[in-house]
Parts: C-alpha cells; sequence; structure tokens
C-alpha cells in the first residue's frame, strides 16, 4: 500500500528544465516584470515643486518601538534650499 500512488503522477512523460535554465528564465521574467513596473512608476510621477521660503513637513519612519498613535510627520520647517535630483 505505501510503495503505489493511488493515482498516476501527472509528471511521468513530462521533464524538468535544468535548474541554469530556469534560474535564466526566473531572472529574464523578474527583469521584465522589474521593467514593466518602472514604466508605469515613472509615467505617474510627478515631482514636488517647492520654493525657497515654503514651508515642509518631513513624513517620520516608524520603527518597531515607537508609540501607535505618535506623530507620522513633524514640522513645518522652512524651505531654506533647493537641492535638485535629475534621474
Amino acid at each position: 500500500m505505501h510503495d503505489k500512488l493511488p493515482y498516476p503522477s501527472p509528471i511521468d512523460n513530462q521533464t524538468y528544465t535544468p535548474v541554469h535554465e530556469a534560474k535564466k528564465i526566473a531572472f529574464r521574467d523578474i527583469q521584465e516584470h522589474h521593467e514593466k513596473n518602472k514604466a508605469y512608476y515613472d509615467s505617474h510621477y510627478q515631482a514636488s515643486k517647492f520654493m525657497q521660503g515654503d514651508l515642509v513637513k518631513l513624513e517620520e519612519i516608524k520603527y518597531p518601538n515607537t508609540r501607535k498613535l505618535s506623530a507620522s510627520q513633524s514640522g513645518p520647517y522652512n524651505q531654506e534650499t533647493i537641492i535638485r535630483c535629475d534621474l
């Protein structure tokens, strides 16, 4: 009873691709998906337009030991300099 399956195996006549081939295919698929996500994000991205002297708030990162109802932003701060990061 324990030496034979009660149903035929669905992969008896199929062969698996070699591991290195499977890794190449997976890597290619991940790269394609990444490029697709990047194109979608870039098409909807709008750069923030801050001017010198604007009041801005900073979003704070929540760490595991912070309180649940603590403020998620700090500020307002005066925008003194403009730093551009054009990608």
